[in-house]
């Protein structure tokens, strides 16, 4: 898949079309759900069909319309990667989703979480993180979506606000960052910060357990935009990747 693309394509979306998902569609993003539960250990679930839980909370407190799929993301709440994990793979969905012509939203507060939490039925060493919403939508952008998308464009942050290199900044990690520039974050906060040095770069934020989603979404797009062979590895308590030169 094109993830590169993917990047520039993707925008949070409010609005959605009460529609149902297309069978083919559908397939493709359950067997990638399945591969990365495989992968990671999380057990994500791809909901479908599902308004109740959306039509009145979410439809004035988040500005949110038409939700009635989306990913729940689930692991095990002694997993001290869990939050990161939750953000990487879940972006992977994201991205998939996008290319497939879909929008998608994470959402962290703004859903009835005890109501979505007794469906899933969820074990007892298991936390439910966060959703993200997925689903048909039209080209264009409703107001709402328009005005959100306008404040968190003009307050995001520059390269040099979210980065340090010791010496010069090599190309693909100023590629990495761009592509961490358009990564969704909480609050449009962007709080991770990305240092270079002797060929490695280290990943880290403030707050893990309040900031690790945001964290994970970063990592992916730096790798997607600086072409890395390699993932992120959880080092020493930092996340590190070899940059080749």
């Amino acid at each position: 898949m094109d993830y590169k693309k993917a990047i520039q394509m993707r925008s949070s979306r409010r609005a959605y079309l009460p529609k149902s998902l297309e069978n083919r569609i559908s397939v493709r993003l359950r067997e990638s759900v399945f591969h990365y539960n495989q992968e990671s250990g999380l057990r994500i679930r791809l909901v479908e069909n599902d308004s109740h839980l959306f039509e009145h909370f979410l439809s004035g407190y988040g500005m949110f319309s038409g939700v009635q799929n989306y990913f729940a993301m689930i692991g095990l709440e002694q997993d001290e990667c869990l939050r990161e994990k939750v953000g990487y793979y879940g972006e992977r969905l994201v991205l998939e989703a996008t290319l497939l012509g879909l929008g998608t939203c994470w959402i962290g507060g703004t859903y009835q979480k005890s109501a979505c939490i007794r469906q899933l039925h969820l074990k007892e060493e298991e936390t439910l993180v966060c959703i993200i919403a997925v689903g048909n939508v039209i080209s264009q952008r409703s107001l709402k979506e328009k005005i959100v998308h306008k404040i968190s464009k003009r307050s995001s942050k520059s390269i040099s606000e979210m980065s340090h290199c010791e010496g010069p900044m090599p190309e693909s990690f100023r590629s990495g960052m761009e592509a961490v520039r358009k990564a969704p974050s909480a609050l449009n906060k962007q709080p991770v910060l990305f240092t270079y040095g002797n060929g490695t770069v280290t990943a880290t934020v403030r707050d893990p357990a309040r900031q690790g989603i945001d964290l994970g979404i970063a990592m992916l797009h730096f790798e997607i935009g600086a072409s890395s062979p390699y993932p992120f590895s959880y080092l020493h308590g930092k996340y590190q990747l070899e940059l080749p030169s």
